[in-house]
């Protein structure tokens, strides 16, 4: 973890690997509760740490207790609680939440995304959480909370090349989504109350754009940038 205050030069903020070479990366950032939280990649079960601004200190390890989640994908908060997915090859994704950074409760139990290697992205939007989980049927989108837990699109959109959802944000009170789609290239979709439409024409009209890799939301518009391994990333605005 490195740190940058605006003015002076960027410093390592944590000890290499949270002092365990297995963390391998950090894969997951938020603030909750006037801390900032990571979560990480470890193949011995993925840990998530929280840093006060003094001093870090361990809130999860061993992937929740199932070494097989081996990375925080996300961590989101919504309604005053924190909430980390995870990726599980073995098992299928998980979804765990906390209110105070010490105690998590499991929301999405392994197995219950079935076949599915995880948690690719988490978003709140309209006062609810949602998921995308990758499927070979393509992309699913799930309503997280309010419960009950439900799938909230078809999968891929009805697209099946449409695997997965790397990103997705709130814009304007709605959920946008982008996909990945390795044959027409990346989509961006929208959920207006329980109505899906696409955005985007396929990989901004160059199949190139193999995924939509990132959203963001700045002086009222909406960016989003692309994979693209053939002419270099893009970034498009909306509207």
């Amino acid at each position: 973890m490195w740190a940058f205050d605006g003015i002076n030069p960027w410093f390592q903020a944590n000890a290499s690997g949270f002092g365990d070479s297995n963390n391998g990366g950090v894969t997951a950032l938020a603030t909750f509760d006037g801390s900032l939280y990571a979560g990480t990649i470890n193949h011995s079960g993925a840990e998530i740490h929280s840093f006060s601004g003094v001093t870090w200190a361990p809130r999860s390890t061993g992937g929740f207790g199932n070494v097989n989640n081996y990375s925080i994908s996300e961590l989101v908060v919504h309604d005053g609680k924190l909430y980390a997915g995870t990726l599980n090859s073995d098992d299928g994704g998980e979804i765990w939440w906390t209110s105070n950074g010490a105690d998590w409760f499991n929301t999405v139990p392994a197995g219950f995304f079935t076949s599915q290697i995880g948690v690719s992205s988490m978003a709140r939007a309209a006062g609810a959480l949602y998921a995308a989980v990758k499927s070979g049927a393509g992309v699913q989108v799930w309503r997280i909370d309010p419960l009950p837990i439900v799938q909230v699109n078809s999968n891929g959109f009805g697209v099946p090349d449409n695997s997965d959802a790397h990103d997705m944000v709130e814009y304007g009170g709605e959920l946008y989504v982008g996909t990945v789609n390795d044959g027409s290239g990346g989509q961006v979709w929208r959920l207006r109350g329980t109505h899906w439409s696409q955005v985007s024409i396929s990989g901004f009209g160059d199949a190139d754009n193999l995924s939509i890799r990132s959203l963001g939301v700045y002086n009222g518009d909406l960016f989003a940038g692309t994979r693209n391994d053939t002419d270099g990333c893009e970034i498009w605005r909306y509207p």
